[in-house]
């Protein structure tokens, strides 16, 4: 096992070899540096042989040189942070009182990728990118399967064992995916399981456009139970499954089960090319059902096919007491088997059968199952027959023999298979008698007897030739080239040939390379013909390798370059080149012909230690290049493959290793370049030297004026260098050209980047606003994504609006995939149609139909035969969701239909019951017919089908299976039924004839019916027909049909004899199904005969419709005609003349009027409403505990008091289910529009599932209040409220609510233009929401939806709620730059912030948990976020539940490797633990970790941040600290500084830890100032080798300190220049020029030194001393300073004199020079009749000294001292500069 503390032993191994590496760079500082690695590259550079340069020759850019660049190993974060460390040196203090300690981070890993330590092998597989290896670090058992998907990597198991013990199933799954097993040492692989139907190892695929893989390689060993299934099964449902055995060893022993070592399935191939088998299972008896076998074909489906078994090498022992030993059976399936094989071409076979066991070679359970060969290997052992007894016609067998070696007594069981011209010797050999082939060439296993007929077989399908005679080809000429239908003719080099053949100017060129020959040396090989190369895995040895197209001019009689009449290109040519390595194409365009590459595994090829050029580079933008490279590896470390005209580009099964920027295509064309690259590796790809701002493995740019579209699939990218990603788009460079590039990436884990000019900026610095970057895992794709939407992060997650699944993706879900997704997107999922057509039925989702009665229902896919209204099991969570259908057109075959009854085309949306499909943009082309679920019986439901911005160029026609049908913003355009004219409504639409019985609405909600509610809003209509709604209403379930802002343009058609030329159709059920009609702001067209029409034979609308404006108000509509007539009909709402006029009830007691209802009901009685009441000038006042049940009808009231007042001291009243309408109305108070006045004290009003609005008639934006509270408390549960004024929707009286008399409380609603959560009219931030309540916003509908049970909100920069979520981690994912993420409630999470997130985390008084035994940060930040706390009793909390017991696995708090600020928190947990006793080591984590990356900064300016048992807040290496405030607590570190560090606030109680270790990266500087508060111990340590710093300026101490000896040696010490301290500053803590003082009151600091002093007294300047100093005396400096010249006058000292001691200090003249005016430029100027002494000192001058007034002077003193004086020098410096 491993621990941290490796890191800083490697790191030191680092350090010494870099000071080794300046050694040596410095004793050889002399010599010329020949690095041979520019060598290869150098061709790339140069010119042509005949001088001609290349211009951008194979440069990775535009004008970009092509260079190797040499790299250094710079060191991983692993390898330079230092970890929390320990001190356990005596001299520190005494360990048993908890002093001199800074305790020991230990984390145990169990598994590696590179560097990177993981605690659990699971967490590494899931970390592990594609191409990465995970190696064991100890063993490991694990219970439950271990599963790799969707990657490829490799497990190296090391010499440690891999145990996996499961009671039931497999012990390891390979699905979709590559795994490599493999030991660097003597590892295993254990697995343990009794299960019959279990296997070792699962290879499974069941993707058509994948392929799963198991390698064995190394020395592994997998050792299984016989009792299981075998230890290795491979099969396929869809593709192809492949087992390679390299190495390793399978062992498996047990008793009584049969067994199978290796099981071939359906679709798999086993290729054994090494290690072994070791079998041995025993049985008691013998019998023939006791099978013992090596590899097993056995189709598990219903048939078995494509199943392949090649043995190559190894060792197969297999055996058993009693045991049926088979090396190979061929089983049967259901009397099917198809394409299965079986070559043993090498390795040995052991047959260990003991007792009555019986040993067989090959198996077949029957005659033509399978076709067998065995050409090599050698048997022996145990050995019954060659062939088992299953088959009593061996002839019949499939198998034939043609090599190998046997026991000799199976020659009459092996001479019935042997191949045509076979013998067995009597060693058991078997070989051939043939005589052999007399041809000198094969091509395609034929042979030939001469090259010209070889060469004539050669082809695009068999384009490889191989020698049987080398004397038949001359090794002096390895190349032979033809023109056109001319003779071969043989050349030295290719160079020869193509000169030759361009000189022949006979049309197609043909040239063939002996097999592995070196063709010469070629730079620049000119093509003007169609050219064929076949290379037969010869290869170019020097040059630049490369093809040269339409760059030069030529002659054609010379075959040379020229510079006059040559030409150029003259036509279209195709290069197809085959085998050739090291071959390139290269040329700068210059006409417009079109330039054909094709390359088959052209490999890169180092000569020599040499890379040599090998590219397709070709630049200009004339002409079109159409390239096509497959099966070719480039190892030139530049530019692979390069381009700037319009063409196609097909990049297929290549691989590129170590170049800068590989696959570069900057499309400077005004046309159309089509870029795929699939199947491609790219290793150690990029740059980040000189090519840094732009080389990335694959890189796009449009910087033409034409298009772009770029196809990247099933690629692997690993160790890409740089920072501009694995795939880039656009040109982050300044003054670069763009336009966008539309980019698609499938099956492929990459990090994609979108750059535009400008993101590198000229300082050296990026620009982050023009660069977007999209990390994608294989499961995850983009589609059409574009340099916008990546830099916009709208491509965050698949399956949002800017990056949507295709129908593709969401047709391959299954039922579980489909709601995990959801889930992951908040319940809304975008799916692009694309331009999908078909016939006469189609399926929106799966594309499939597969709707056959009497299937049985299967749950697990998205969509299939059905029941009724399927919810899932218990409730799975399917129905509900939201599918938004975008970006593309849907087109039906049917253009013409007879009736609705015949339609003859469906479109069946195969969706859950109860989706809500939205079509957004879509246009919609000739007859559709929307069905919902694949054939039930009765149909199941959606919740709501939308149509929102479509375009109809056809018609929508048939029965929609929806509560909820939408048309809003649609434009209809005039479509005529090609089958009936008569039948061109631009819809035609009726309810589902669902739910035959109310049986049938078990488990849908109450009564679920179709069409319950129509939306018809703001769309324009031209047609000949109306819109039409019929049969609505069914059920006696009305509907309401909401027709508002429509514009209708209604032309007659030229047969029409009735009148049908009217907008919109209502058709009720039957003519007792009343409607509810919500009508408004529909116009129409003059030729259109009405806006509305009801069916034939009506007069008016059914008893109980209402038709209503958009205020819900009622009115009459009288443009409306009855069908196909002229007679007008009048819309309004339709009573029962014969019903009650009773309006209310209480209990069963009726009432005329609702005041007369509410006056008699008694108190917790409840009033149902009976009938809409309109009193426009009544308020209804309550003043006891009612519910008002408005029973879905309306009820109109005067706004100026209330439609409801409730002045009832401590009443409880509920009003729910209908609408309320205020009316304005005027009294003396002013004009006012209340809907509900809670102004009762302590009364309680609840709302619930009511429609609230307000009829304002005054124009002015005037306050009105809607629901007002100036006492009490109102309740909204659910509703939706609209409000004439939308700030003043809810309110409170603004004293009463500050008081807390009045106050509205919102669990649910929605609140059209007013938000509940940011009440502006008490104050921006008020919030009326209840716990956990968020509220989301529509931006279409203006609505904030208020929402209970949620966890997070999410709100803008303004403090508006955007919205909820019910997790924390969604909400930080959705947040976008300075947006707040507010939790609501408390949440058990570990949070991780990404590096492009920049938001505020607003904890509102609740708590993030992170949980205690996971090695996960409770947050994570690599972005950009500041945490606050809103809440009155800043109660907001973020911590862990370590509890500091031994061994337990704790982890940070807080773990910053971005920017954080805190402003407000609690952070705390209690990890740490003494490792062996009270005296030994703390082991434990962080409460706080910042730093480990440059600019990693943590700024603290509030909250509590307590730890008692460990460290508070560690510093890290690169990391800044910034202390403002807050208080940190524990009994050991409180702050821990590695980096730097800068206190000015906060109160700290612990150790305050200053420690360094290397230089730029843990320098350990701590600066301590401002009003920061410190109560424990300081210390400061060394690690490493640069010493730390600690300045101190300001601040209250209650400390001790502590330097410890590593540190002092080292010169480290506190610098005090200031602060308050509970004890003496001991004088060598001081800063320079700084001593201790004592306050006088108990405290102490420090004061700064004065400059001189004579005697006692001091002075703060020498200056003063100066004119203080009297004959006789001295002065001292206490220091050293600056000052102005001295001029000492005549006469002054003229006795004993004056003594100058400078006390081993210095004096440095600045500022004002003395000397004569005007030409003041004296340092000292000691005048006549004095007597001087200067002794132990330095005097300096200052360069900057500008003089006096009145001279000129500059710089130094140009006299130090001119003395006039008696004067002697005793030990001093003088310098003048």
């Amino acid at each position: 096992m491993r621990h941290m503390r490796s890191r800083r032993i490697l790191a030191m191994l680092l350090a010494l070899s870099m000071i080794f590496g300046l050694l040596t760079t410095t004793a050889f500082a002399g010599e010329v540096d020949q690095n041979p690695s520019n060598v290869g590259e150098s061709a790339a550079n140069g010119t042509s042989e005949s001088g001609s340069g290349e211009g951008q020759s194979s440069g990775a850019s535009d004008g970009q040189p092509s260079q190797e660049t040499n790299k250094k190993d710079v060191p991983t974060e692993e390898e330079t942070t230092p970890e929390e460390k320990k001190t356990t040196s005596s001299e520190e203090g005494d360990p048993q009182a908890g002093e001199g300690e800074n305790p020991t981070e230990e984390t145990t890993y169990v598994a590696s990728i590179g560097e990177q330590g993981y605690a659990s092998l699971d967490a590494a597989i899931q970390a592990a990118a594609s191409g990465a290896t995970v190696t064991l670090l100890d063993n490991v058992e694990l219970t439950a399967t271990l599963t790799i998907s969707n990657k490829d990597i490799t497990l190296d198991v090391d010499s440690n064992t891999l145990t996996v013990s499961v009671s039931n199933g497999d012990g390891i799954v390979v699905e979709n995916a590559t795994l490599t097993l493999a030991s660097s040492g003597t590892g295993k692989y254990v697995f343990k399981c009794s299960a019959r139907n279990s296997d070792g190892i699962y290879v499974n695929n069941t993707d058509a456009s994948t392929t799963s893989t198991l390698n064995l390689n190394g020395d592994v060993e997998i050792n299984v139970q016989a009792s299981v299934n075998s230890a290795i099964h491979a099969y396929a449902t869809a593709g192809n499954a492949i087992v390679n055995i390299n190495g390793g060893k399978i062992t498996a022993t047990g008793s009584g089960k049969q067994f199978k070592a290796i099981h071939v399935d359906q679709n798999a191939t086993l290729n054994m090319a090494g290690g072994e088998l070791d079998i041995t299972v025993d049985f008691d008896s013998y019998s023939d059902n006791n099978d013992v076998v090596g590899v097993l074909i056995f189709g598990n489906s219903s048939k078995q096919e494509n199943c392949h078994v090649v043995i190559s090498d190894g060792i197969f022992k297999v055996g058993g007491k009693n045991a049926f030993a088979q090396v190979v059976q061929v089983g049967m399936v259901n009397g099917y088997s198809e394409n299965c094989d079986v070559s043993i071409t090498g390795g040995t076979v052991k047959l260990e059968p003991t007792e009555n066991g019986t040993g067989y070679v090959y198996a077949p359970y029957k005659a033509s199952y399978a076709t067998a060969a065995i050409s090599g290997g050698t048997v022996t052992g145990t050995v019954t027959a060659l062939v088992n007894a299953y088959i009593s016609d061996v002839t019949n067998d499939g198998l034939t023999v043609t090599g190998g070696t046997f026991p000799t007594g199976l020659k009459d069981s092996i001479e019935k298979h042997l191949g045509e011209g076979c013998t067995m010797d009597a060693n058991g050999t078997v070989s051939s008698s043939a005589t052999p082939a007399t041809g000198v060439a094969t091509v395609g296993g034929v042979s030939y007897d001469t090259l010209e007929k070889a060469f004539a077989a050669l082809s695009d399908t068999a384009h490889t030739l191989t020698l049987n005679d080398e004397s038949a080809w001359n090794t002096a000429t390895p190349v032979y080239w033809k023109a056109g239908d001319g003779e071969y003719s043989a050349a030295a080099t290719l160079v020869d040939a193509l000169t030759e053949a361009y000189k022949a100017n006979a049309g197609d060129i043909t040239i063939i390379c002996r097999p592995g020959a070196d063709v010469g040396k070629m730079t620049h090989g000119h093509v003007a013909d169609n050219l064929t190369i076949y290379g037969n895995n010869a290869y170019v040895s020097a040059g630049e390798c490369d093809l040269e197209v339409d760059t030069y001019k030529y002659d054609r009689s010379t075959g040379k370059q020229v510079e006059g009449n040559g030409e150029y290109l003259t036509k279209d040519i195709t290069i197809n080149a085959y085998e050739l390595d090291n071959l390139g194409v290269w040329g700068e365009r210059h006409t417009e012909f079109a330039v054909n590459v094709n390359l088959t595994d052209c490999d890169g090829k180092e000569i020599d230690g040499k890379t040599n050029v090998q590219r397709v580079y070709i630049s200009g933008t004339t002409g079109v290049n159409n390239i096509t490279l497959t099966g070719c590896d480039f190892v030139t470390k530049a530019t692979s493959v390069y381009s700037n005209a319009d063409g196609e580009i097909n990049i297929t099964n290549c691989s590129f290793t170590g170049a800068q920027v590989p696959v570069n295509f900057n499309h400077k064309a005004d046309g159309g370049q089509t870029l795929s690259v699939s199947n491609c590796k790219f290793n150690t790809c990029g740059d980040d030297g000189e090519w840094k701002q732009f080389a990335a493995p694959v890189r796009f740019v449009n910087s033409g004026s034409g298009t772009q579209s770029a196809t990247v699939d099933t690629c692997t990218f690993a160790d890409t260098v740089g920072l501009n990603g694995d795939i880039l788009i656009g040109d982050g460079r300044l003054n670069q050209q763009f336009n966008n590039v539309s980019l698609t990436v499938t099956n492929t884990t990459a990090t994609v980047m979108a750059q535009k000019p400008g993101y590198y900026t000229s300082d050296g610095t990026t620009d982050d606003t023009l660069k977007g970057e999209k990390k994608l895992t294989a499961s995850e794709s983009l589609t059409n994504a574009s340099i916008d939407s990546l830099i916009g992060g709208t491509t965050a997650t698949k399956g949002t609006e800017a990056n949507p699944y295709t129908l593709g993706e969401l047709g391959k879900m299954t039922r579980d995939a489909y709601i995990d997704a959801q889930t992951a997107l908040g319940g809304t999922m975008y799916v692009s149609v694309g331009d999908y057509s078909y016939d006469k039925d189609g399926v929106l989702g799966n594309g499939v139909r597969d709707d056959t009665p009497g299937q049985i229902p299967d749950h697990s896919k998205l969509n299939a035969y059905g029941e009724n209204g399927y919810l899932g099991e218990k409730n799975d969570g399917a129905n509900g969701l939201n599918i938004v259908f975008v970006n593309g057109s849907i087109t039906s075959g049917v253009t013409g239909y007879t009736s609705i009854d015949n339609i003859g085309t469906s479109l069946l949306l195969a969706v859950p019951a109860y989706t809500n499909v939205t079509f957004k943009g879509i246009t919609f082309n000739n007859v559709m017919s929307f069905n919902y679920q694949l054939y039930t019986s009765p149909w199941s439901q959606l919740g709501e089908l939308k149509f929102d911005g479509c375009t109809f160029n056809g018609i929508i026609v048939g029965a929609i299976a929806a509560q909820t049908l939408t048309f809003n913003g649609c434009e209809f355009t005039n479509y005529t039924n090609s089958d009936s004219a008569n039948n061109s409504n631009p819809t035609w639409i009726r309810p589902a004839y669902g739910n035959w019985k109310e049986s049938d609405n078990e488990g849908q909600g109450e009564n679920f019916k179709s069409l319950t509610t129509i939306n018809f809003t703001n769309n324009n209509v031209t047609s000949t027909r109306p819109v039409k709604f019929e049969f609505i209403s069914q059920w006696n379930k009305t509907t309401t049909l909401t027709a508002t802002g429509n514009t209708f343009d209604i032309s007659a058609q030229d047969s029409d004899t009735e009148t049908k030329n009217v907008g919109l159709y209502i058709g009720p059920h039957t003519d007792k199904n009343a409607v509810k009609l919500v009508l408004d702001n529909n116009t129409k067209s003059e030729g259109t005969a009405a806006l509305y029409v009801i069916p034939s034979g009506k007069s008016k609308l059914p008893v109980g419709s209402t038709v209503t404006d958009l205020s819900g108000n009622p009115i009459e509509i009288t443009d409306a005609l009855e069908w196909k007539t002229t007679t007008k009909v009048t819309l309004k709402t339709e009573t029962d003349s014969a019903a009650t006029t009773n309006v209310a009830k209480v209990g069963e007691t009726e009432y005329e009027t609702l005041a007369q209802a509410i006056a008699e009901a008694g108190e917790n009685s409840t009033v149902t409403l009976l009938a809409d009441v309109n009193t426009p000038e009544t308020t209804y006042v309550i003043s006891k505990s009612l519910t008002i049940d408005l029973n879905g009808k309306t009820i109109t009231g005067s706004g100026y008091d209330g439609v409801f007042q409730i002045d009832g001291k401590g009443a409880h009243v509920l009003i729910k289910n209908g609408n309320v309408v205020a009316v304005e109305q005027s009294g003396t108070e002013g004009k006012y529009t209340m809907a509900v006045w809670a102004c009762a004290e302590n009364c309680v009003v609840t709302l619930q599932e009511l429609k609230v609005t307000q009829k304002i008639t005054h124009t002015d934006d005037k306050q009105m209040d809607m629901i007002y509270a100036s006492k009490g408390t109102i309740i909204i549960d659910s509703g939706f409220f609209k409000s004439g004024t939308p700030a003043w929707t809810l309110n409170c009286k603004d004293a009463a609510f500050k008081d807390g008399s009045a106050k509205i409380i919102v669990n649910g609603g929605e609140f059209v233009g007013f938000d509940p959560r940011n009440n502006k009219a008490e104050g921006t931030g008020t919030s009326f929401v209840a716990d956990g309540v968020g509220v989301d916003y529509g931006a279409e509908t203006s609505t904030f939806t208020a929402k209970a049970n949620m966890t997070a909100q999410l709100l803008d920069a303004s403090g508006n709620s955007v919205k909820a979520y019910t997790s924390l981690a969604d909400a930080i994912t959705a947040a976008e730059a300075g947006q707040t993420v507010t939790l609501l409630d408390n949440v058990t999470d570990n949070i991780e912030i990404a590096t492009d997130k920049n938001f505020t985390l607003d904890l509102n008084g609740h708590t993030i948990n992170g949980g205690t035994g996971t090695a996960k940060a409770t947050i994570t930040n690599y972005g950009t976020v500041t945490i606050t706390d809103s809440s009155t009793a800043k109660t907001g909390t973020i911590k862990r539940d370590d509890s500091g017991t031994v061994g337990e696995t704790s982890y940070y708090v807080i773990r910053n490797i971005g920017t954080m600020t805190i402003e407000q928190a609690n952070v705390t947990n209690n990890s740490g633990y003494r490792k062996t006793n009270p005296s030994g080591s703390m082991v434990g984590s962080s409460l706080i970790c910042n730093g480990g990356d440059v600019g990693v900064t943590l700024t603290i300016n509030g909250g509590t941040f307590t730890q008692m048992n460990f460290l508070v807040v560690k510093n890290d290496a690169l990391g800044t600290l910034n202390v403002t405030g807050g208080t940190f607590t524990s009994s050991h570190s409180a702050i821990q500084n590695w980096f730097k560090a800068n206190i000015t606030g906060g109160e700290i109680n612990g150790q305050l830890w200053t420690d360094s270790w290397a230089v730029g990266e843990s320098v350990g500087e701590t600066t301590i100032g401002g009003n920061a508060k410190v109560k424990g111990e300081i210390v400061m340590d060394i690690t490493g080798s640069i010493k730390p710093t600690l300045e101190i300026s300001g601040g209250n101490f209650d400390v001790t300190w502590r330097i410890t000896n590593a540190a002092a040696n080292a010169g480290a010490k506190p610098a005090v220049s200031g602060g308050t301290f509970s004890s003496a500053v001991a004088p060598e803590y001081c800063a320079e020029g700084f001593e201790p003082i004592a306050n006088g009151n108990g405290t102490f600091g420090v004061k700064e030194i004065s400059a001189a002093k004579i005697g006692d007294t001091e002075y703060e300047t020498l200056a003063a001393a100066f004119a203080a100093a009297k004959d006789g005396e001295t002065i001292v400096l206490l220091k050293n300073s600056s000052g102005d010249g001295i001029v000492v006058k005549n006469g002054t000292f003229t006795g004993k004199g004056l003594i100058v001691d400078f006390n081993n200090h210095s004096y440095t003249v600045g500022g004002v020079l003395v000397g004569s005016s005007g030409t003041a430029s004296n340092g000292f100027q000691l005048n006549k009749d004095n007597k001087i002494t200067f002794k132990n000192g330095a005097l300096y001058g200052d360069a900057s000294v500008a003089g006096d007034e009145t001279t000129n002077w500059t710089g130094a003193p140009a006299i130090m001292i001119q003395n006039y004086s008696n004067l002697t020098l005793e030990k001093m410096t003088v310098v003048g500069v």
